[in-house]
């Protein structure tokens, strides 16, 4: 009988474990379920729940937007230039500086590897998919607005003589 029991027990444990992983690996991600809602064109990307959205531009015809979350924050943010790619000038850093000031979720900056960014940081549990669409939108509009005002500065690069 207690062989019985103990048979039943291990098989309502494992069958209640077995669920709980399945659960876990096919269980999107809140950003990902976000990034279904609104249709987005997205490939996952180094880590978990990391993503990397795609959008175009004017300016700059591929924009990628890499969105990492983690706990309940997101932070979603895109390189506009390596730093050694543009000679920064103060009256480009005074535009990047005004361009902060009119910006509403989103700000630009320069990353630790020198990297001119658009990024954004959001809590999730206040972020439903309309607003997360604006978010991404935002970041991807400002990369571009970005790119336009790096234009002057932007370094010419000589291609190759084959």
């Amino acid at each position: 009988f207690y062989i019985y029991i103990i048979f039943i027990f291990a098989v309502f444990l494992t069958s209640g474990s077995a669920r709980q992983v399945a659960a876990q690996v096919v269980k999107d991600s809140t950003s990902e379920k976000m990034l279904k809602e609104i249709k987005a064109i997205y490939k996952p990307f180094q880590g978990k729940d990391t993503f990397i959205v795609s959008y175009t531009g004017n300016e700059l015809k591929n924009i990628s937007i890499i969105t990492v979350e983690v706990g309940s924050a997101i932070s979603i943010l895109a390189d506009v230039a390596a730093g050694r790619e543009v000679d920064l000038t103060p009256e480009i850093m005074r535009k990047l500086l005004e361009f902060n000031s009119r910006a509403d979720y989103i700000k630009v900056g320069i990353s630790d590897i020198g990297s001119i960014r658009v990024q954004c940081e959001q809590n999730l549990v206040t972020m439903n998919s309309n607003f997360f669409k604006e978010v991404l939108d935002q970041v991807a509009s400002g990369v571009d607005e970005i790119a336009m005002i790096l234009r002057p500065v932007k370094k010419k690069t000589v291609a190759p003589v084959k």
